[in-house]
């Protein structure tokens, strides 16, 4: 699965702290040639592509890989939630071409960075060459959908609720993260890894009454099989950094995304676009309506594939099959 060393982070390249859009980012810029940006997800941060970044640069492409806004030592406001809407996730990227004087990439998105992506491409399509998705395909969404808030809570049923409902209080999650950080990091990556027995996995839905921790099996000390301790020790440093607040504040953007994009409803990803998942996601059933409508909604669509065995930390527990994919997508261009 092509483990990283403990020396990964001084080998990448340079890390430029970039500002843009009245936030400052780490960012790895890495190589020459077209770009390529990586944008990770939660609970995620630019290590997440550490499989992808010499496979690229090695192949021709300029590698563009930031700490999304809140995650480990990049800008985390405070207070507003607001500060974490999509429009303003999207203004960070495009503001962080230009700082770096780049027309075009191709944007690469994976989990909440895949949510990004697609809206970075629909808002402003001359800066997006083409668009890669891994584990959350773009969703066409209807006109008079209801909010997401409500949708979440229809999933769940009476007297229970989704892990995203239960982000939705301000104060409530970040409060009992924080306390034990490599703890919350263990409950995702190995709840939603593709190597975890079905019946230990991260659960989506809990009793309203049951914080999500509680929710989530004792996991003790173990790791999944692709992420080494080093690996786990670079995410735990970023998210003692960062604190959960602004990781979290994305999620409660969720009905203020929908209501400030209402103008969006209804449109197509038109670019290039590749889209992979995988057959042990836990969120996959969420997500099944969306992955069999991507032809209508990325008209653009080259490829999409479930990868066998992976869960849903795709470039990180099938790297070989993400990076032939990907180099696949970008030499057809």
């Amino acid at each position: 699965m092509g483990a990283s060393t403990p020396t990964f982070a001084s080998k990448i390249g340079r890390l430029r702290r970039v500002p843009t859009n009245g936030v400052e980012l780490d960012v790895w810029d890495v190589g020459h040639g077209p770009t390529v940006l990586l944008l990770h997800g939660f609970p995620e941060c630019r290590h997440s592509w550490r499989h992808q970044v010499p496979v690229l640069v090695d192949a021709g492409y300029r590698v563009l890989v930031p700490d999304q806004r809140g995650y480990a030592h990049s800008s985390a406001p405070q207070g507003d939630v607001r500060a974490y809407s999509i429009l303003q996730l999207v203004a960070d990227q495009v503001g962080l071409l230009d700082a770096l004087g780049i027309g075009q990439a191709v944007v690469v998105g994976h989990d909440w960075g895949a949510h990004v992506a697609s809206h970075f491409a629909m808002l402003r399509p001359a800066r997006v060459r083409a668009i890669v998705q891994l584990s959350v395909p773009y969703r066409t969404t209807p006109w008079g959908t209801p909010l997401p808030t409500v949708l979440f809570a229809g999933v769940a049923g009476p007297g229970r609720r989704t892990y995203l409902g239960y982000f939705q209080d301000e104060g409530v999650a970040e409060r009992a993260f924080d306390v034990d950080v490599a703890r919350v990091l263990r409950a995702f990556f190995v709840g939603a890894s593709g190597d975890t027995p079905a019946d230990e996995r991260l659960p989506i839905v809990f009793a309203d009454d049951v914080a999500f921790l509680d929710a989530c099996p004792d996991y003790g000390d173990r790791l999944p099989g692709w992420l080494t301790a080093e690996d786990f020790a670079t995410y735990v440093e970023a998210f003692t950094a960062s604190g959960f607040h602004g990781p979290i504040a994305w999620y409660r953007n969720y009905d203020a995304n929908h209501r400030a994009t209402a103008f969006l409803r209804g449109a197509f990803v038109r670019q290039p676009a590749l889209y992979l998942g995988g057959a042990e996601d836990v969120g996959a059933p969420m997500v099944q309506a969306a992955y069999d409508a991507l032809e209508r909604s990325m008209p653009g669509l080259r490829h999409k594939a479930i990868l066998p065995g992976a869960g849903h930390w795709l470039q990180q527990e099938a790297p070989d099959a993400v990076n032939e994919a990907l180099l696949g997508f970008l030499r057809d261009l």
